[in-house]
């Protein structure tokens, strides 16, 4: 499997019972002291979505075809796509019913690339601080996912204000480019030595877990 060819988010994540779940942004900074006492802050590479997963319990037989789909991952240059856990889409509108057929594109970047307006939304749709989005970008293929920091209502032409965004907007993203805001989808690699394969007891499997990382491969 070449990591540049992803496991779609629904063949991997469907039919899976999520008992619990984890997704933050990492950091990626380094510090210093100096000698009058100031702490000296700086970017250090680029920030990463992580997340964690724990799944319900299962039946053995279960419980193991879904070790096989962990254990396909964990292999050098095997990747999955991962949406945000577990809310699917904006807070207004958790399955997309008032998005409907709308497909929303950058219409600008700003120059600081913290922020982005789109467009092609329904009038009046809403994304709200905490929401998610997502678009592909740059050759070959990348995938970015971002957190709404300051949110905007599209107007009656379906274009918002600035979104401003966490992390910053990667060199690569162009005008035009389709975004999700459903089950936005970043691609991940599955964490060396994070996969728990549960415990049997009697007919049940507790305690499948494992970890994944975004990568910008």
């Amino acid at each position: 499997m070449a990591e540049d060819d992803p496991i779609a988010a629904a063949a991997f994540w469907g039919g899976l019972r999520v008992a619990t779940a984890r997704f933050s942004l990492g950091e990626a900074l380094s510090h210093s002291r100096t000698r009058g006492g100031e702490i000296l802050v700086a970017d250090q590479g680029a920030r990463l979505w992580t997340g964690t997963v724990e799944l319900w319990q299962a039946h053995h037989d279960a419980a193991d075809a879904v070790m096989a789909r962990i254990e396909a991952l964990q292999m050098a240059g095997a990747a999955l796509m991962v949406h945000p856990l577990p809310r699917p889409g904006p807070i207004h509108d958790p399955e997309g019913v008032v998005l409907g057929a709308a497909t929303p594109v950058i219409a600008s970047l700003a120059p600081n690339a913290r922020a982005l307006t789109l467009s092609g939304l329904p009038a009046g749709y809403l994304l709200a601080p905490g929401d998610m989005l997502g678009f592909p970008y740059g050759t070959p293929v990348k995938y970015a996912l971002h957190r709404v920091v300051l949110g905007s209502t599209a107007g009656a032409g379906g274009s918002t204000g600035l979104l401003e965004l966490v992390p910053g907007i990667r060199p690569g993203a162009s005008l035009g480019t389709p975004v999700s805001l459903v089950r936005p989808a970043m691609k991940a690699l599955i964490v060396p030595g994070s996969v728990n394969p549960g415990q049997g007891q009697g007919i049940w499997r507790r305690g499948i877990a494992f970890s994944f990382i975004q990568t910008l491969r």
